[in-house]
């Protein structure tokens, strides 16, 4: 069985290595492509200049790839300085004795005897006068330029480390919304099922042919929950559809006192909302705003423009319910999941008095 993220670990570190080539290549290339046109170099300046390329490049990997992983990710900050200070300095000393090789066996012989003449005069002269003429070793510019190397290391590698603990955390807070949403969306529809069921209940002595009626209304529901609702986001007309079916099948049980209206616009074809929104809203209603004792009413409404989706719902509070009941489970699970879907970029208002509830819910327009 092909396993999918072990290709694309080895794609990636293959992308990595390409990467890093054409970089030390560009850097190679440079001394030749950016000289100026009347020098031209010799082959010991040629040696010279790609002889301070590799050892470059040992110190860097030798920083990038044992160093900085084995001793850095493990939290060892100051061991990790102290390895990368003594890299530089073996890249130093390296360098100047593979330098010193270089000009041993380059230079003729009868040159080195005047520099050895030199140093013989050298200690002829006073102390004072010596140490002028005397230049700065380059092995010190040499650890400098190293410790430059292997700080630049440890910074590609801290900023790497730092992207992908980034981008872990990011994809750890995506599933655990994904998989939090999933969980809301599901309590949404037992809970909707739990409260069809008990109406169907009632009908079935009182009222057969409504009771069968409402089973098959009740199957038509069922199929868009379990077929048509599992997306991220449904057509607009799809979920205006479930709800004046949910809507028939709840006044199916009603009496003549309670006056339920669904009014809405023209529905555009490239609206959609996540499925499912809508519904505890007028779950509510329907549960804790119709009386059979005395008038009641439901009152459901939509408005579309071009940047929201507003839900105005608003009942009657029926005397034998409280307004503790009123917050139910519904309404919890449809703002955690508002939260989750649209963060700060909703609007949901309650407001209550003692005879009406009424709830507006506006979100953001989205075009499929």
């Amino acid at each position: 069985m092909l396993n999918f993220e072990s290709v694309s670990h080895n794609r990636k570190k293959v992308t990595t290595i390409a990467i890093h080539m054409l970089i030390w290549m560009a850097i190679a290339l440079l001394p030749m492509l950016f000289k100026p046109s009347e020098v031209e170099f010799d082959n010991y300046q040629i040696q010279g200049i790609y002889l301070h390329l590799a050892i470059t490049i040992l110190v860097f990997y030798l920083s990038y790839s044992v160093i900085i992983p084995f001793f850095f990710y493990k939290k060892r900050i100051v061991i990790t300085l102290i390895l990368l200070v003594i890299a530089s300095a073996i890249g130093s000393m390296g360098l100047g004795f593979s330098r010193s090789s270089l000009i041993v066996n380059r230079v003729p012989k009868r040159v080195m005897e005047l520099r050895q003449e030199r140093m013989s005069d050298n200690k002829r002269m006073p102390r004072k006068q010596i140490k002028k003429t005397q230049r700065r070793s380059p092995i010190y510019d040499n650890f400098f330029f190293f410790l430059l190397i292997s700080g630049a290391a440890l910074s590609i590698r801290a900023t790497q480390k730092w992207m992908q603990e980034e981008s872990d955390r990011k994809s750890l807070e995506a599933d655990k919304a994904t998989i939090e949403l999933a969980w809301l969306k599901n309590q949404v529809s037992p809970h909707f099922f739990f409260n069809t069921l008990n109406n169907i209940h009632s009908l079935i002595e009182s009222n057969p042919s409504f009771a069968q009626k409402s089973v098959h209304m009740l199957s038509k529901l069922m199929r868009y929950l379990l077929y048509e609702s599992n997306t991220t986001l449904i057509p607009l007309s799809k979920e205006v559809s479930f709800i004046e079916n949910y809507i028939g099948l709840m006044k199916l049980k009603l009496t003549d006192n309670v006056k339920v209206s669904f009014t809405y616009p023209a529905i555009p074809t490239n609206s959609s909302i996540p499925p499912l929104l809508f519904n505890p809203l007028i779950e509510n209603a329907f549960k804790y705003g119709i009386s059979y004792q005395e008038d009641s009413f439901i009152k459901i409404g939509l408005e579309i423009d071009d940047k929201n989706i507003t839900l105005m719902v608003e009942n009657s509070i029926s005397k034998t319910k409280t307004q503790q009941e009123h917050s139910g489970i519904g309404l919890a699970n449809l703002r955690q999941r508002l939260d989750l879907l649209y963060k700060t970029g909703y609007n949901l208002h309650v407001e209550e008095s003692s005879a009406t509830y009424k709830v507006n819910l506006q979100i953001p327009t989205n075009e499929s």
